[in-house]
């Protein structure tokens, strides 16, 4: 998915098809181009209301505040990526300021367009691959370009990074174990200069007494790892740390999970795969902290 930043008004820019958002059931502003529509429809500004005939797409929001907003452009995209179209276009909405009202709209694309379609023999894939933005506020204001811009690469990182995890979590066991989750943290680390990163063995935990974490993996065939990321640009104005619980399939140990929650079983590496991602968005912002991520990563 392509993103672009326009610094023109929005019926200046060409696109397929058009996203408009109805805040606050507000069916009076300038940007609605087809109020006298919405009786047949009975539409009141709630909800989605798809005219293909004018090429927009109303979305009904309750507020400008950075959670609707990036939810109401995950549910634009998902309205709209079973069409035949290339792309869609969309005023600025500001919910506080310019960078991470833009950052919200982006995320919510990116992050709404996911799928994990890795194993399935027909992928129906989208033809909807880009968004342009444009500058124009809908509340009239003049937003700095400058963090407008920031804002939507902050987006794309930070979505980036969110779906990295999310391809991890979905992976099946059978294929992401504790030594995969430790050879994609190596991998991770060699992406990145300041980024290193630290394996430990069932050897060394035995060494360090870590009794409760070789007991979780004692019926596993495959070994545990204790998995330490750390990224550290060369200035630091904080250190934090990030445990996550790695268990990359979840049987419920003594307490043994009934086989209706097989599938859910590979998710309790949530944990893990979201620190991992922490660090993949850090070295690529480029954040001033230095930040370390400490994985257990077994079955159970």
């Amino acid at each position: 998915m392509k993103v672009k930043l326009l610094d023109r008004k929005i019926n200046e820019i060409e696109a397929d098809f058009e996203v408009i958002l109805v805040v606050d059931k507000n069916l009076n502003h300038e940007f609605i181009k087809d109020a006298d529509k919405f009786a047949l429809f009975n539409y009141k500004g709630e909800g989605n209301l798809l005219l293909a005939e004018s090429g927009r797409l109303y979305v009904g929001v309750k507020a400008l505040e950075y959670d609707r907003v990036r939810t109401a452009l995950a549910s634009a995209y998902n309205a709209l990526k079973g069409y035949a179209i290339k792309n869609f276009k969309i005023a600025f909405y500001k919910c506080g300021c310019d960078r991470r009202s833009t950052m919200a709209m982006v995320e919510g694309v990116l992050l709404g367009g996911y799928e994990f379609n890795k194993y399935k023999s027909e992928k129906k894939n989208s033809s909807l691959n880009e968004i342009l933005i444009s500058t124009q506020e809908y509340g009239g204001g003049n937003p700095d370009v400058q963090k407008m811009n920031y804002g939507v690469q902050q987006g794309i990182v930070m979505a980036s990074a969110a779906n990295f995890a999310r391809d991890g979590v979905n992976e099946i066991p059978e294929i992401y174990t504790p030594e995969k989750m430790a050879s994609e943290a190596e991998i991770l680390a060699s992406n990145y200069d300041d980024v290193s990163v630290k394996i430990y063995d069932e050897d060394f935990l035995r060494e360090q007494n870590m009794n409760a974490f070789l007991a979780v993996n004692r019926s596993s065939a495959h070994p545990p790892r204790l998995i330490h990321l750390i990224y550290k640009p060369q200035r630091c104005l904080k250190r934090v740390v990030f445990v996550g619980k790695g268990l990359t399939y979840d049987s419920g140990g003594l307490s043994l999970k009934p086989s209706d929650y097989m599938l859910t079983m590979k998710s309790d590496k949530s944990g893990a795969l979201a620190a991992m991602g922490i660090i993949k968005g850090a070295a690529e912002l480029e954040l001033p902290f230095e930040i370390h991520a400490v994985i257990g990563a077994t079955e159970n």
